[in-house]
């Protein structure tokens, strides 16, 4: 005979599959997802950038990786990214480091030959803009973080303003 108050027996087998799927729910809404890289529009007065003098292998592989993000980074509509554009795992990079979109990443940049040539070059850095004049033609002495190896190159006209325009920025002599 069946009563009404006869209640259904639980398997103990029920009560681990809710625990599981309670478990799963709770490490799902506790992971991370703070992305870890984060772009940072330029400021004004910025420390100048630190030139590393220390280019072994581990910073080879971060400094790859923030050259990906950099290239990313250019679908914004600029023309040089910087390392302090990018905030790493909670940090803002200070590398003497820029990207060009559509060319190379460089770290430790410095023109070491330019023609007595000037050229009026149109910059801008942190909503300021200006018209300036520097050596038409340069030749930049930089590490090529793709191949990580010290190059020499040369640039003229729209490349040699972008260039020099970025490293003045990086040693904080643009504004």
């Amino acid at each position: 005979m069946y009563s009404a108050t006869t209640r259904a027996k639980t398997n103990p087998l029920h009560w681990i599959v809710v625990f599981l799927f309670a478990a799963a729910c709770v490490s799902w809404m506790l992971v991370d997802t703070t992305p870890e890289f984060v772009f940072k529009h330029s400021v004004k007065y910025q420390e100048a950038a630190v030139k590393s003098l220390q280019l072994d292998d581990t910073y080879r592989v971060q400094m790859q990786r923030v050259s990906q993000k950099l290239r990313e980074f250019c679908d914004r509509g600029s023309h040089i990214v910087f390392a302090h554009n990018v905030q790493f795992q909670g940090e803002r990079l200070n590398d003497h480091m820029f990207h060009v979109c559509g060319g190379n990443t460089w770290i430790n940049a410095r023109v070491v030959a330019e023609s007595t040539q000037q050229v009026q070059c149109q910059e801008e850095y942190a909503n300021t803009y200006r018209t300036r004049h520097k050596a038409k033609e340069i030749h930049m002495r930089a590490v090529d973080v793709d191949t990580w190896s010290e190059r020499e190159v040369m640039g003229s006209a729209a490349t040699a303003c972008r260039w020099q325009h970025a490293i003045d920025i990086l040693e904080n002599k643009w504004l």
